[in-house]
């Protein structure tokens, strides 16, 4: 089954989540809105955020690739999809992630 999580809508934190479905979605969420190297103690955890700053088709590219590379190391049993960036148009640099994933 398909799930779309988005860095737009803030969920909540649980420490004990309902399923094993809504534990993933939760640790994908978390992953993707953090950004490589803040993490105290885990440096690796996160996306490098590369794309920031770059023209929308290339950084929807890198996006792809760090998103993909992050799942694939830190949330095991998730297959990556699709990314897409949305740019706030009134906010000047203001972006949110679509991670699409099939668990």
């Amino acid at each position: 089954m398909t799930y779309t999580i988005s860095t737009e809508n803030k969920v909540p934190l649980a420490l004990a989540q309902s399923s094993e479905v809504m534990d993933k979605l939760q640790q994908i969420a978390i992953l993707v809105s953090t950004r490589k190297g803040t993490c105290p103690l885990y440096r690796d955890f996160g996306i490098p955020k590369r794309f920031e700053g770059k023209p929308f088709n290339v950084a929807e590219n890198i996006a792809m690739m760090e998103i993909s590379d992050a799942i694939s190391q830190f949330v095991p049993g998730v297959t990556l999809i699709d990314v897409r960036l949305k740019f706030n148009r009134t906010i000047f640099g203001k972006y949110s992630l679509e991670v699409e994933v099939e668990i």
